[in-house]
């Protein structure tokens, strides 16, 4: 909700209210909540405000799932900003190799699966291009259903984003391929879309 209406003042609270919890429970569910909520806030103002050592503890914990749950894959697909490039490929990585052996029975564990490595994909764009160009290149690959076909055209704009984070294309490109995603009626993606890319037009950080 908060997400939603951009509040990071009351996210932030959140945070705080979700650390003290993780402080006094040592509970690894109560670390894994404390993460969504960090990577809300980054993700609306570009400050991480998630402990290295959490961060580092939350890596471990989902670089040793031996079998990926939907809500393990849902943790991972919602904090896909607080983990280091080279953890982010490796977890996508992991994940990728389970849908590619058909490990997710369950087409709606296939579904949050594919998501969250493309919400990795959306991150490695910002923070590290060469890696986020080699996962685009194995996402690619992956069998995507006729019903979450959406998530294909999702990937596909990415990829233009991607070429623009590398300039290879221009801004005046994106911004048809956004107009075009309206005019699908796919609003709802057009929009995160075009946030995303206003987040790279102004992001100085140097490439990877």
């Amino acid at each position: 909700m908060y997400y939603e209406a951009n509040d990071d003042r009351h996210i932030l609270q959140l945070i705080q209210s979700k650390k003290k919890e993780y402080q006094n429970s040592h509970n690894q569910f109560d670390l894994l909540l404390l993460a969504i909520a960090c990577n809300c806030y980054y993700d609306l103002n570009d400050n991480n405000v998630f402990p290295v050592s959490y961060q580092k503890k939350l890596f471990y914990i989902l670089s040793n799932i031996e079998y990926w749950t939907e809500m393990y894959i849902n943790v991972f697909g919602n904090t896909v900003f607080l983990y280091d490039s080279k953890e982010l490929y490796s977890i996508s990585i992991r994940i990728l190799k389970n849908l590619n052996s058909n490990t997710f029975n369950d087409f709606q564990e296939y579904y949050y699966a594919l998501s969250s490595v493309i919400n990795a994909l959306t991150a490695l764009i910002i923070k590290n291009p060469k890696l986020a160009s080699q996962l685009l290149t194995k996402i690619e690959k992956v069998s995507i259903p006729k019903p979450i076909s959406y998530l294909k055209i999702r990937t596909n704009v990415l990829k233009y984003l991607l070429d623009y984070r590398l300039g290879k294309t221009d801004e005046k490109l994106i911004s048809i391929k956004l107009e075009n995603l309206k005019w699908l009626g796919l609003t709802d993606i057009a929009k995160d879309l075009t946030f995303f890319f206003n987040r790279i037009k102004n992001d100085r950080s140097p490439l990877s």
